[in-house]
């Protein structure tokens, strides 16, 4: 799902459904009506509970972003609602919100660059969900003099080229693999029978090693409280997207959020960077040019630690949950192992 923020979007031509989008949701959050109005008078209810749905499914139509305050502060809305419309409109408070659910129409927008400029929704997006300030975000929005690309759009195609398939990789991935060996080696050197939630651990040790692998031997991320606020942020994507007084509607993730870029800005004001991969002394150094301040560049390497994380601690979990759960590819994956250990 892609998500951009009224302020980079014109009006279209087109009626927006976000009204049938909001009777949706205002029918599921007053389906306790009834339940409510025919309990405050024993004898009955004082007017019809069917009456009282329908008045206020209209009246709440007419404030279309009211569901997201519900929905947050009262967790009604649990399943989401599935909406017919290749793409749609919410209205939320301060913005409104595009939602585009089909991956082709997504590919095809970011294939059309010279007609919709997508970087705006996106800097809009990694702003809202990383908390950097106005500032950087409208210099992340700039471009050189005659140059191409802004910022935003220099610094994620380095960090594609970094990651690709190479030397680069090859190296941090040995790293990695480094890492996770000396971490399997402590679990089995713990004496007498020694129990760890699985899912725990691969998150934790898998975080750790892809963290050394990028930002090397100082890398900023290197303990169970630091790795925590990062799982606490993600957790909390929802509410920091919503972007309202986050420091008391999210206020678990905003002192994460805060946490994690204080290390970072300590990692750069340390020269941490010095031996990380050659990506992350790139990015740095470009960010510089730029006249981004360290405190700045310490918030956007948050996207930076949000992309190398989520997606492969997750896939790394369920591989490691699909191998257990099958006898027969078990058996093969030990005996692979053991032929490797041999030779």
């Amino acid at each position: 799902m892609t998500v951009f923020p009224r302020s980079s979007l014109r009006p279209t031509s087109s009626v927006s459904p976000v009204y049938k989008v909001d009777a949706l949701f205002c029918t599921k959050i007053l389906a306790v009506v009834p339940f409510f109005s025919s309990r405050v008078c024993p004898g009955g209810p004082l007017v019809s509970g069917l009456l009282i749905h329908n008045m206020l499914a209209i009246y709440l139509a007419t404030i279309p972003f009211l569901y997201f305050c519900l929905d947050y502060l009262l967790g009604i809305k649990k399943d989401g609602v599935k909406n017919p419309h290749p793409i749609f409109s919410l209205a939320a408070p301060r913005s409104r919100i595009y939602v585009v659910t089909k991956l082709d129409i997504v590919s095809d927008i970011l294939k059309k660059s010279k007609t919709i400029a997508v970087g705006p929704f996106f800097i809009s997006f990694v702003q809202r969900l990383f908390g950097f300030n106005d500032r950087a975000a409208t210099i992340l929005g700039q471009k050189r003099e005659g140059g191409e690309h802004d910022l935003f759009e220099e610094l994620t195609k380095m960090l594609h080229a970094g990651l690709a398939n190479g030397k680069a990789l090859d190296e941090a991935h040995a790293e990695a693999t480094k890492y996770m060996q000396s971490a399997l080696d402590r679990l089995v050197s713990m004496k007498g029978c020694t129990t760890v939630t699985l899912m725990e651990w691969l998150r934790y040790e898998i975080t750790i090693a892809t963290c050394n692998a990028i930002w090397g031997p100082e890398n900023p991320i290197n303990n169970t409280e630091i790795v925590d606020a990062f799982y606490t942020l993600k957790s909390a994507i929802p509410a920091l997207l919503i972007n309202i007084f986050p420091a008391l509607t999210a206020r678990s993730a905003h002192r994460a959020r805060l946490r994690l870029a204080h290390v970072f800005a300590r990692y750069y004001a340390t020269d941490g960077q010095a031996k990380a991969m050659q990506i992350v002394r790139d990015r740095y150094d470009v960010c510089v040019s730029h006249d981004l301040t360290i405190e700045d560049i310490a918030f956007i390497e948050l996207s930076t630690l949000y992309a190398a994380i989520v997606n492969l601690t997750t896939a790394a979990i369920w591989t490691v949950v699909h191998i257990f759960e099958d006898d027969e590819l078990l058996a093969a994956v030990r005996k692979e192992l053991a032929a490797d250990k041999e030779s």
